[in-house]
C-alpha cells in the first residue's frame, strides 16, 4: 500500500513539473519571438542606414549620381528605417497587469480566482500572439523595402558609372 501512495505522489510531482515547464515555455516563447523580431529590426535599421550613408557619400562625390534611381533608393531606405523602427515600437495591446492586480486583490474564493486567472492568461497569450503577428507583417514589409532600396542603389550606381560592357 505504501508503494501505491508513493507512486501516486511521484506521478503528481512529475505531472506538476510538466505543467510548470509547459506554462513557462508558453509564456516565454512568444516573448522570445518578439525579442528576435526586435533584434532583426535593429539589424535592418543598421544596414539601411549604412546603405543610405553610402548613397549620400556617392552623391557628395559625384553630383551626377543623384538620378531617379538614387532618389527612389533614398526614399525606399528611409521607408525601411521607419518600418523597422515601428516594429521595435509595437507593443502588445494590453499586458493585463492592472486587471490581474484587481482580480487578485478582489478574489473571494479559489475557484473564482482560478477562472479569472485562466481567462486573463488566455487574453494575455492572445495579445502577445497578435503583437508578434503585427511585428512579423511590418518586418516583412521592411525587408521588402530594404531589398527594393538595395536594388535601386545598384541601379543608381550602374546608371551613373555604367554597367558591365558586353561585346
Amino acid at each position: 500500500m505504501n508503494t501505491l501512495v508513493q507512486g501516486t505522489e511521484n506521478r503528481d510531482a512529475v505531472l506538476m513539473t510538466v505543467i510548470q515547464h509547459w506554462a513557462k515555455a508558453r509564456i516565454e516563447s512568444p516573448l522570445h519571438l518578439i525579442s528576435r523580431f526586435d533584434d532583426t529590426a535593429k539589424q535592418i535599421i543598421t544596414v539601411a542606414g549604412l546603405l543610405q550613408g553610402a548613397l549620400i557619400a556617392i552623391v557628395k562625390i559625384d553630383k551626377d549620381a543623384m538620378t531617379i534611381f538614387g532618389l527612389a533608393a533614398a526614399i525606399m531606405l528611409l521607408v525601411t528605417i521607419v518600418l523597422a523602427a515601428f516594429v521595435i515600437r509595437v507593443p502588445p495591446d494590453d499586458m493585463w497587469a492592472h486587471q490581474l492586480y484587481e482580480d487578485l486583490r478582489c478574489s473571494r474564493d479559489d475557484s473564482w480566482m482560478e477562472r479569472q486567472l485562466d481567462g486573463r492568461f488566455k487574453e494575455w497569450c492572445t495579445a502577445v500572439s497578435q503583437a508578434a503577428t503585427r511585428k512579423r507583417k511590418i518586418l516583412t514589409a521592411s525587408i521588402l523595402t530594404l531589398t527594393l532600396g538595395l536594388m535601386l542603389c545598384v541601379g543608381c550606381l550602374l546608371e551613373t558609372y555604367g554597367g558591365p560592357t558586353f561585346p
